[in-house]
């Protein structure tokens, strides 16, 4: 088992909350909306559901406050829940499943999903003759070594009998794949939306594999111990605001797709027309409960552990009541 100390320094590069437990008890949805504002920082990549979330006011009427940390990806935003600075993110689940893989049980749980479906795929560039993945085998494959999109691509892989040794994979920051596809210094990318939407529409890569007939590349939100400890309800009221978020953009999908091409281009994506990310948007499915997701984050473990890309096969940690108190206050709101 790793230390805390161990996981900030060699944290593996793979990559939910604790069982119900009486001691943190919540109170009543009216109180609770009555109570003073309460603050959570969010470490956020750029991905969908928190693009949206941070294009709007969602929180506001549970009383709840949002301090945004962006960073390029998952990774970086693991090692800073792991070191304190944030209370929660939203990783892929592969990445997740690396986490509790590399720490104490029940130290990182899983609260509630974002989404999951078809999430990843593996592009080849749009001027390509390949048209399938085995056309891709030696070539320069660009991912986020450890995402979510990387972890669902093993397990893939690994159903179709091929393996990352069938490729060269080259690790980069989700936001270089992009133009690494553009000039040829990859031949291919696996990687998580909406950034096959944007390669698509600019005509810079095309699709070739989609994973979710395997595995789902689910994005769930988790958080630490002692964040539930300390700021439980505060936990709660974020999960009945990403709730509104959720049936919002299955209710408003052109609407979500216009926040996401904005949110892009904040994040220094360039100027992309909503239109890129419109069919992405309806192919996704946006839902907080995790068991739909739970036997692919299995799969994942088990396979990781099967090809010794974590150590320890965790049993994974999913806190429900969150989410339950969640939903309750939502009918109160």
């Amino acid at each position: 088992m790793f230390s805390r100390r161990d996981v900030l320094n060699g944290m593996m590069v793979t990559g939910a909350g604790l069982l119900a437990n009486p001691m943190f008890e919540l109170a009543s949805p009216g109180q609770a909306l009555a109570q003073a504002a309460a603050t959570l920082t969010y470490g956020a990549h750029p991905d969908v559901s928190p693009m949206v979330l941070a294009g709007r006011d969602w929180t506001s009427k549970y009383g709840l406050n949002i301090k945004w940390e962006w960073f390029p990806s998952a990774g970086p935003a693991d090692k800073a829940l792991v070191e304190g600075s944030i209370d929660f993110d939203a990783p892929g689940g592969g990445r997740a499943v690396s986490l509790q893989a590399a720490t104490k049980p029940g130290e990182f749980p899983m609260f509630m999903g974002w989404a999951y479906g078809d999430y990843a795929a593996t592009l080849a560039r749009h001027d390509s003759p390949a048209k399938s993945i085995q056309d891709l085998k030696g070539k320069k494959i660009g991912t986020v070594v450890g995402s979510g999109s990387y972890m669902a691509w093993l397990i893939w892989l690994d159903s179709q009998g091929m393996s990352v040794n069938d490729f060269q994979v080259v690790n980069m920051q989700g936001g270089e794949v992009a133009g690494a596809l553009a000039s040829g210094a990859i031949d291919g990318a696996t990687i998580w939306e909406p950034y096959p939407a944007l390669m698509e529409h600019r005509k810079i890569g095309k699709i070739v594999a989609l994973f979710a007939n395997v595995v789902y590349d689910a994005v769930v939100i988790q958080t630490r111990r002692e964040v539930i400890e300390k700021k439980r309800d505060a936990l709660v009221r974020f999960a009945a605001a990403a709730m509104d978020v959720q049936e919002w953009i299955k209710a408003n999908p052109t609407e979500t797709a216009k926040l996401v091409a904005k949110g892009m281009t904040e994040r220094g994506a360039g100027d992309t027309p909503w239109e890129a990310f419109d069919a992405m948007i309806r192919r996704l499915i946006f839902a907080p409960d995790l068991d739909p997701v739970l036997p692919s984050l299995n799969k994942i473990a088990d396979v990781s552990v099967k090809l010794g890309v974590i150590r320890n096969r965790p049993d994974l940690v999913v806190n429900r009541d969150i989410l339950a108190d969640a939903k309750k206050l939502r009918t109160k709101a």
